[in-house]
């Protein structure tokens, strides 16, 4: 690989092509990295993207449950409202999760890891602070059958804990996790 430089060409060794894929990656420009993913990753990319897209979808929908509860809510107090858009911006970061779970898979480098580590967190505490139709359902599980609720919340973790993995790992880990590139 060449460049050209003061109209002489040099070739790249890696000292030259590591700083030339720094300043190209602090521009937000994508760099792939070599390193394969196993193909479990990218399997439950597929089901992780179409599962959010139907939680985000069904949420906008009218008449599902998460609205109406939320609808009861507002109009006891016009303050749950908060709930409600606290709900709507948690389901956004959960959306904005595919991305980073894409570059994970794919090991491509895109905008700097602040970026990422900020949005993880945020997800982290939107995850809690919001969802109460979530958390109430659970809560209602609780009471009706403990072990139900039990397996119920288990498998929401198997489901989002390999996101919440890669998200870390992704954004606080990729400098370890692909070398070649930082």
């Amino acid at each position: 690989m060449y460049y050209r430089k003061n109209n002489t060409k040099k070739k790249l060794n890696s000292e030259n092509s590591r700083k030339l894929l720094l300043i190209l990656g602090s521009y937000g420009i994508i760099i792939p990295m070599k390193n394969k993913t196993h193909w479990a990753w990218k399997i439950y990319f597929v089901l992780y993207t179409l599962g959010m897209l139907f939680i985000f979808l069904t949420f906008l929908v009218d008449e599902s449950m998460a609205q109406k509860y939320y609808r009861v809510l507002m109009a006891f107090n016009q303050t749950y409202g908060i709930m409600y858009y606290l709900n709507l911006i948690s389901l956004g970061a959960e959306l904005l999760s595919i991305i980073p779970l894409f570059l994970f898979t794919f090991h491509v480098r895109w905008l700097p890891a602040i970026v990422w580590q900020i949005h993880f967190e945020a997800r982290i505490l939107l995850l809690l602070a919001s969802r109460s139709y979530e958390w109430k359902t659970l809560c209602a599980f609780t009471h009706a059958s403990p072990i139900t609720a039990l397996a119920v919340a288990l498998v929401f973790i198997l489901l989002i804990l390999p996101s919440f993995t890669a998200g870390f790992c992704y954004a606080f880990q990729r400098d370890k996790l692909f070398p070649n590139r930082s």
